[in-house]
């Protein structure tokens, strides 16, 4: 259940609500088959033993958050906005697991020499804490957005079932991470040619952990998960994209992790601490080409790219045994789109993923040292495929109208094509969606054959904040509406862009949802009467 609304003059948005979540089993469908089991010393016996698990849970919460446009406060603080949220957590666990041998008459494995006093073993209890998140975000620039933030998370505890029920290790405790974030995002132009970078530096506490150790248990040893570690995760990630002539788009992402257990003791293997985590690689690098080839416009839009990423070794095991070493390796992928084939609203992609059929080990399970053989797992081979899709809604109309469209002679307009046209966004977002632009596209291919000499592109925006940033938000949204045309063959010189914000009349819609409709830029022809 939640409840959000806004206040003092829009410039607090905020957020209450309620969570609740339960689950309780209806069968116990679980079954291991093992072969020559031991129940007495030289006598072994084929049978069949069923595992009968079940776990009910239920987590509930309360949780609330606002964000305050610092602007309400002072126009100095413009585009400065604060985020508190708080929520608090109650959990509740129930799990119960019983081993009986069927060939026996459903005899319990205690009496054949096994380890499930009165067949059931069975504990239960209460886990609660509460998270919370703080943050700043300053929109510095139109282009630049520079915040901070932090948060904390937990994870419910649980029971080790198969230990002795008042024994130290019957149960382990949640865990908890606190984060800090601080990042930037831009957008740039450079000569004409057109830039995108992010950047996030990040610093994470990681404490009572919990993980899979091996205890000494009433002289057996026995698979328990405790809290045994405390961690510091910390990086940075960094991804842009370059534009460097229309058509062409080149991406890179890059992340460096230093994630190691700050104390870490394995009863069987020792002292862990400063150990690398699990599948965690310290470098991480991917770079992706992508090229619009050139093809009659009425035909849809074909593009061809290739991403290829490479890894870092990583450890497979939480032991320091060089044999649960996972070397890094590289993949390359390859992938075509031909998007609104023939002006239809269908798209149709081909890929290849591995091109390069590359061997590499995705899984070391490092049980070499403890029983001889080492269990490894690897990746996918090489494989190509082939994908549709088809588009439903007004995009597709819109699309449908494309293909069913005739223009007139070059020296008339074209009467049946529309004069106006509708892109909408996301909320708080000035990206074109594939649906935007395939209506941008529209509007530029009816704009050719009737000879517009000029094309009006208002940007509209959300309903919220101040006027200042939804002024530059409306602003951004057509120019991006106007890259496009220019993309699409329009020049820029008969593209006129206006900004209205946020004062404007919604857009009634059949379904009544109107202010979502609001963040939208309009595209109207105009100019000469042979327009």
């Amino acid at each position: 259940m939640q409840f959000s609304g806004k206040a003092l003059s829009g410039n607090l948005q905020w957020t209450l609500g309620s969570y609740l979540e339960y689950s309780a089993p209806t069968t116990f469908p679980e079954f291991d088959v093992i072969q020559d089991i031991q129940v007495a010393p030289n006598f072994y016996l084929p049978t069949l033993i069923q595992v009968q698990e079940g776990s009910t849970q239920r987590s509930q919460a309360a949780y609330g958050q606002l964000t305050y446009d610092m602007a309400g406060l002072s126009q100095g603080l413009e585009g400065l906005k604060l985020t508190l949220g708080y929520r608090y957590t109650w959990d509740y666990r129930s799990d119960d697991s019983a081993i009986v041998i069927p060939s026996f008459g459903g005899l319990c494995a205690e009496k054949a020499g096994l380890f499930a006093p009165n067949c059931l073993l069975a504990s239960s209890g209460n886990f609660h804490a509460p998270t919370w998140t703080a943050g700043l975000d300053y929109q510095l620039t139109p282009e630049t957005l520079l915040y901070v933030k932090g948060s904390r998370g937990y994870k419910s505890g649980g029971f080790n079932l198969s230990t002795p029920k008042q024994s130290a290790f019957s149960e382990f405790k949640p865990e908890y991470v606190t984060d800090v974030e601080l990042g930037v995002k831009s957008d740039w132009e450079i000569m004409g040619i057109k830039a995108r970078t992010d950047l996030d530096l990040f610093h994470d506490d990681y404490s009572n952990i919990q993980r899979s150790v091996t205890q000494l248990i009433n002289g057996l040893s026995s698979p328990v998960t405790e809290n045994a570690a405390a961690a510091t995760i910390q990086g940075v990630e960094a991804q842009g994209s370059v534009i460097p002539v229309s058509g062409t788009e080149i991406s890179l992402a890059y992340s460096f992790i230093a994630a190691k257990y700050n104390t870490f003791t394995d009863p069987l293997a020792g002292n862990m601490s400063g150990l690398e985590f699990p599948f965690v690689p310290k470098n991480k690098v991917s770079v992706t080409a992508r090229q619009e080839l050139p093809i009659p416009s009425e035909w849809g839009d074909l593009s061809l790219s290739a991403t290829y990423s490479v890894q870092s070794h990583v450890r497979g095991d939480n032991t320091f045994s060089p044999t649960g070493v996972i070397q890094g390796y590289g993949l390359l992928n390859l992938r075509a789109d031909w998007k609104g084939v023939y002006g239809l609203p269908l798209d149709v992609s081909m890929f290849v993923t591995n091109a390069t059929d590359e061997v590499y080990v995705t899984k070391n399970f490092g049980l070499y040292n403890v029983f001889g053989v080492q269990s490894l797992e690897y990746g996918e081979p090489r494989m190509i495929g082939a994908q549709l899709r088809y588009h439903f809604g007004p995009a597709a109309e819109a699309d449908q109208t494309a293909a069913t469209y005739a223009p007139p002679p070059a020296v008339a307009a074209a009467p049946s094509a529309p004069k106006s046209y509708l892109v909408f966004f996301d909320f708080n977002k000035s990206e074109l969606t594939p649906d935007a632009a395939s209506i941008v596209d529209q509007a530029a291919k009816n704009a050719g054959p009737a000879k517009v000499t000029q094309l009006t592109v208002t940007g509209h925006t959300d309903t919220v904040g101040s006027d200042a940033y939804n002024m530059r938000l409306s602003r951004r949204r057509a120019e991006s509406v106007a890259a496009q045309l220019e993309k699409d063959g329009i020049p820029s010189s008969e593209i006129e862009i206006v900004a209205k914000g946020k004062r404007d009349l919604l857009v009634p819609t059949k379904d009544g949802v109107k202010e979502p409709q609001n963040r939208r830029v309009q595209i109207v022809y105009g100019g000469t009467a042979v327009s």
